[in-house]
């Protein structure tokens, strides 16, 4: 928000959900099991935005 906006504009936003995974299949490295599900799902999540989630 700009300086001094007290309330945000509305505007249009689209929410894209993927497939469902299990935990136990997000293995990747890292020390304990919540680095490596987060190691796994951040280029998933990157995926699914695609090219719709690059806006000028």
């Amino acid at each position: 928000m700009p300086p001094g906006r007290l309330v945000p504009r509305p505007a249009e936003i689209a929410v894209t959900f993927g497939a469902p995974l299990e935990p136990i299949g997000l293995e990747r490295e890292g020390d304990e099991p919540k680095d490596r599900i987060v190691s796994a799902l951040r280029p998933r999540v990157a995926g699914l935005a695609g090219d719709e989630g690059r806006r000028p």
